[in-house]
């Protein structure tokens, strides 16, 4: 195709186009003779790309953008506060700390718990409809409650304050000095919401108290919303404070039916305990909830399978040891993800991670409940198959980000990242000459080995840089709870997603994608055209200059009012200035404007001023229409 219709290149988005887009452009690269090679290939192809060869060069392009996207992402936010906190090396071990010390007293209110029994009727199967009507497999025959008043984290309402809003330039330890300089009374723990990309990435606060600490009366609440954090490069930052007030319902979300199964209930305990040794390691030692878990579940199924022997024996019946694995695996799951939302504010389904139960709460409000199992029959719903797919891999990354596939998620390992900037700041002139490229640096070395001990002892400083990026993206990367971008919505297949305006995602000049182009532009009297007509709402030429100080009937300005419309005289109306070279009268309407002239005004007659003409007398008045009246200024 010409140029003119050229299709972007995929790179060249903030986002990863769809396949049908990539499909269309690869096809297009190739007629036009710029295809490269496949990944990993030196040769350009000589035959149209297959479907299988289109597939490969997806998934090299989608693992490109995603490390594109990460390193964008990082370069645009690594200033921000809630980012040095969440990823810089030094800084995030710092808040890491705060937490953990936070989280200790958590761990001995649940371990006071779990001894006296709070948790041992803890189940969270759904409550199946009472009218279940005859063809139900169960999906949708759950019923969403609520959490449960025996099983809530009293926590949730004990008295807090809210920062309802804290800009992305202010740090934890300001807002620490805010609390501990104004004196509040029982002040424990700020606890810091992830940053909302819809709402400029900024966050929202918790002002965490005392167990006996009273509520704050007003007079302290309105001291602490007078408190200004100094900030010479963004101005200041007002701290707006008011009572939180926690949710009186907690609701549910449903898991699929998928997740019931057997197998899956497996899983969900080996990942359970995975997640949980990983937050008792932070504890350190003599926190070993875990193990409390397994001996408490293993004395309930004891105390279960003797109730069950003594009814079966009396029955003459005998139970079933698969039935009992799969409530000791449900038990165990329970009691295991209750552990990890109530001590380290962690929900395992939705792989996410708060400061506190008050943020966790905004983000999943009562935990998740179990659907049964679906039939032998039932069919396998492939969103259900993807789900669980895609859980695993977050959880798992969170529980051991060593075993991930750094390079899939867009990342890349310290040493290969230095590597690669120094080989692009090396020329090898010729065979036995190389030449340090670094900055100013323009030095030429005989060897490679000389090189190379040269950068690492004159560019010191230039190294540590890459090496801080690449760690910094990488932290980014392996965070399955990581903070995104706004989500671009789907498009219809064939068109790549966008955002407005045009020019900050399309080079300039690149048209629009050539699904959308139209036929060849045409002009009235082309050969084999019918004249084109005017538009509705085009006027005589013969317009004068001005404002325009009327509407029409229609209420949009023009010369010709009707009923209705706000009429007043028009000082500008033909005053158009005479043809340069005063040949004749102005050139007459175009092709098909044969429009009436403006009618009168409603009282019939044009008005004096208009017929007497104008002539500005002052500028002070521009109503004067007569050279003999004298123009006074106005005095206001």
């Amino acid at each position: 195709p010409p140029a003119a219709l050229a299709m972007v290149d995929p790179l060249k988005w903030e986002h990863v186009v769809p396949f049908t887009y990539y499909s269309e452009w690869v096809h297009q690269q190739f007629r036009q003779g710029t295809l490269g090679p496949l990944p990993g290939d030196t040769k350009k192809p000589t035959t149209p790309p297959t479907k299988d060869e289109v597939q490969a060069r997806y998934d090299h392009y989608k693992e490109v953008a995603t490390a594109k996207m990460k390193r964008d992402f990082v370069h645009a936010h690594s200033g921000e506060q809630w980012f040095r906190e969440k990823y810089f090396p030094g800084e995030r071990e710092i808040v890491r700390q705060k937490i953990v010390e936070y989280r200790k007293p958590r761990w001995e209110e649940w371990k006071s718990h779990l001894e006296r029994g709070a948790f041992d009727n803890l189940n969270t199967d759904g409550k199946k409809k009472e009218d279940v009507q005859d063809g139900d497999d169960g999906e949708d025959a759950v019923v969403p409650a609520a959490l449960d008043a025996e099983f809530r984290d009293e926590a949730i309402y004990k008295p807090t304050l809210l920062i309802k809003t804290i800009s992305p330039t202010v740090s934890r330890n300001q807002l620490e000095e805010v609390c501990l300089c104004s004196a509040i009374e029982g002040f424990s723990f700020i606890s810091l919401s992830d940053p909302n990309p819809l709402k400029k990435y900024h966050r929202i606060g918790f002002i965490l108290l005392n167990q006996d600490a009273p509520i704050p009366d007003q007079t302290t609440i309105d001291n602490l919303g007078e408190r200004k954090i100094h900030d010479e490069s963004h101005g200041d930052f007002t701290c707006h404070i008011g009572i939180h007030t926690a949710p009186k319902e907690l609701k549910r979300k449903i898991l699929n039916s998928s997740m019931s199964q057997p197998e899956n209930l497996k899983k969900q305990a080996k990942y359970t305990e995975k997640v949980a040794r990983k937050f008792e390691e932070e504890l350190g030692e003599g926190f070993g909830g875990w193990d409390l878990i397994s001996e408490r579940v293993k004395m309930l199924m004891d105390r279960q399978k003797a109730e069950e022997m003594e009814e079966e024996a009396e029955e003459g019946e005998d139970s079933e040891d698969e039935s009992d694995d799969v409530d000791t695996l449900k038990k165990t799951i329970d009691i295991g993800v209750e552990y990890l939302r109530r001590v380290f504010s962690f929900c395992l389904y939705c792989v996410t991670e708060a400061d506190s139960i008050h943020e966790l709460t905004r983000k999943c409000p009562g935990g998740h409940t179990r659907r049964p199992p679906p039939g032998s029959d039932a069919n396998v719903d492939p969103r259900s198959i993807n789900w669980i797919r895609v859980w695993e891999e977050k959880v798992q990354l969170f529980a051991d980000p060593s075993s991930a596939d750094l390079k899939k998620l867009g990342g890349k390992s310290v040493y290969d990242t230095v590597e690669e900037e120094m080989q692009k700041n090396c020329k090898i002139e010729e065979e036995g000459k190389y030449r340090c490229k670094v900055q100013t640096c323009s030095k030429l070395f005989k060897g490679e080995g000389f090189w190379r001990k040269h950068v690492e002892k004159r560019h010191k400083d230039w190294i540590e840089k890459i090496e801080l990026e690449a760690q910094l993206i990488n932290n980014y990367a392996l965070d399955p709870s990581r903070v995104q971008p706004p989500k671009q919505p789907d498009m219809p297949m064939g068109q790549a997603p966008r955002s407005f305006p045009m020019v900050a995602q399309m080079p300039v000049g690149q048209p629009m994608f050539p699904y959308f182009a139209g036929p060849p532009a045409a002009y009235s009297g082309a050969p084999h055209l019918p004249p084109i007509p005017p538009p509705m709402d085009r006027r005589d030429s013969r317009g004068g200059p001005g404002p325009i100080r009327h509407r029409d009937a229609r209420g949009g300005p023009g010369p010709n009012p009707g009923p209705g419309g706000n009429y007043r005289s028009q000082p500008y109306q033909n005053r158009r200035p005479p043809p340069r070279d005063e040949r004749g009268p102005p050139p007459p309407p175009r092709d098909g404007d044969r429009r009436p002239p403006p009618p009168p005004g409603r009282s019939g007659p044009a008005p004096p001023a208009e017929a007497a003409g104008r002539s500005i007398r002052s500028y002070m008045d521009l109503d004067a229409t007569s050279k003999d009246v004298k123009a006074e200024e106005l005095d206001y």
